[in-house]
């Protein structure tokens, strides 16, 4: 090998080295090689047609439990937990139950909670968009933080949605806001859509008091990588 091949050799396997932790990095944070496919409405409902007799048991375990907001993620079913109102950690005492939890997260599912007349199974978190799969506890439309797309699936009370936080965002701005106004109201606190900056601190802000808000709190981990 001369010694020009060699030099280049050289600064090729240094060039791989230098770029390849940013790339494999950038691909965890945005979720690239956790979720290389986009799942549509058509493809959500083949996957619950798949899921439906998991899904169905899991509504059942979540109804049973008697707690008005319960947040389950993928890591608490080792630990055999699920996280209550409060932010209060329960042990989850049936086998069969976490071993029903293990078998959602193996099936792709991020996290399960209940909230309101909701029980919310994500399925495709992205940044700060994210996708899954919603069942109404009393009939009426479920209720999904940042909820910007439902569409109702095969089975009754059975829901494909979209959550997107840039586009509610969007969305949901007063007209006044949008000229400039800081006085726009997200969550308890003012949003000045001209700087996109909140102007006050969040009265609920943490991990603790976050519990009944599943897609807030992913969010807010998304979001932790970056500041």
């Amino acid at each position: 090998m001369t010694k020009t091949k060699r030099f280049l050799s050289y600064v090729g396997w240094i060039a791989l080295a230098v770029l390849a932790p940013g790339i494999i990095f950038g691909g965890f944070l945005s979720g690239f090689f956790f979720n290389p496919r986009v799942i549509d409405e058509y493809r959500m409902e083949e996957i619950f047609v798949e899921d439906y007799e998991l899904l169905t048991s899991m509504v059942q375990f979540l109804v049973d439990t008697g707690h008005d907001n319960v947040f389950i993620t993928w890591d608490m079913p080792r630990r055999g937990e699920m996280s209550v109102s409060g932010g209060i950690r329960v042990e989850i005492e049936d086998a069969d139950v976490v071993e029903l939890v293990q078998n959602l997260r193996r099936r792709g599912y991020s996290s399960i909670g209940k909230s309101g007349n909701t029980i919310n199974f994500l399925r495709w978190p992205r940044r700060n968009h994210f996708r899954g799969i919603a069942f109404s506890l009393d009939g009426e439309e479920p209720t999904v933080d940042y909820l910007t797309r439902l569409v109702p699936l095969s089975q009754m009370n059975w829901y494909y949605y979209e959550a997107d936080f840039n586009l509610w965002r969007h969305q949901n701005q007063t007209p006044l806001g949008r000229q400039g106004d800081c006085s726009f109201v997200v969550r308890n606190r003012n949003f000045c859509p001209r700087t996109g900056h909140f102007t006050q601190s969040d009265p609920f802000w943490g991990v603790h008091n976050m519990q009944d808000a599943p897609l807030l709190l992913y969010l807010c981990r998304v979001i932790c990588y970056f500041r």
